[in-house]
């Protein structure tokens, strides 16, 4: 156990961004009516991202498109689903938003694919 403890230690500090991470879900207004939105399920958790080496942006006549893949490293203690909307911040405070694919968990750590669609 102590063994454990210090592998997931020793992966954890080497995350030095931060992730904020949203569901799509339903809830109940305090006037009890039912919407359906993002709701916040985890903030300011540290992880670390990694991008795949793919393309990342496509040449267009309008707005230049974003789209690649990336893996998002985190704490197995999170519990994050395919869809989840995942905000990462970077060290210089730059932000990316990206949707969770399915996680793929480890004793000490778990990977999140992550995708990014956006216009540049």
């Amino acid at each position: 156990m102590l063994k454990a403890r210090a592998e997931r230690k020793a992966l954890e500090s080497t995350y030095y961004h931060r992730a904020r991470i949203e569901r799509y879900e339903s809830y109940v207004e305090e006037w009890r009516e039912t919407r359906q939105g993002y709701r916040m399920k985890y903030d300011d958790k540290p992880c670390a991202l990694s991008q795949a080496s793919r393309s990342n942006s496509t040449q267009t006549q309008g707005p230049n498109q974003i789209d690649y893949d990336a893996k998002l490293f985190c704490s197995p203690k999170l519990l994050i689903k395919p869809g989840d909307r995942v905000t990462v911040t970077f060290e210089n405070g730059l932000e990316r938003q990206f949707e969770a694919g399915e996680p793929f968990p480890y004793p000490h750590h778990q990977e999140i694919p992550l995708l990014r669609e956006d216009d540049a």
